[in-house]
């Protein structure tokens, strides 16, 4: 639910909701690495360049765990991985995002 929530704010391109989610939902060691603006600075500056995206194809879930490949409104798609603490509320622990065919460092992880 974490990853729909996500996208479906990405997509909006509303950035204060975008942050209000990261912080609520990363865990507090996520965003002491990079924090939430930092975050929302790197989601919307790939929004800009690759744009909306929606799930092409879930390639591994997990209770905890799932990758799912994206595809981007004007480029390549995407890998994004995403997993959750095991325990309530679930903060997302790690939160990755990657163009396909692209080098791995994206401003969003």
């Amino acid at each position: 639910m974490r990853l729909i929530a996500l996208l479906t704010i990405y997509n909006a391109d509303d950035s204060t909701r975008l942050r209000a989610f990261i912080a609520g939902s990363l865990h507090a060691d996520l965003l002491a690495h990079a924090d939430a603006d930092t975050r929302v600075a790197g989601l919307s500056a790939l929004r800009t360049e690759i744009g909306k995206l929606r799930v092409r194809q879930v390639v591994g879930a997990a209770k905890e765990q799932v990758i799912v490949i994206l595809a981007s409104e004007r480029a390549d798609d995407a890998l994004i991985e995403l997993r959750v603490d095991a325990d309530y509320p679930h903060p997302i622990t790690e939160l990755g995002i990657n163009r396909l065919g692209q080098p791995t460092d994206s401003p969003a992880t």
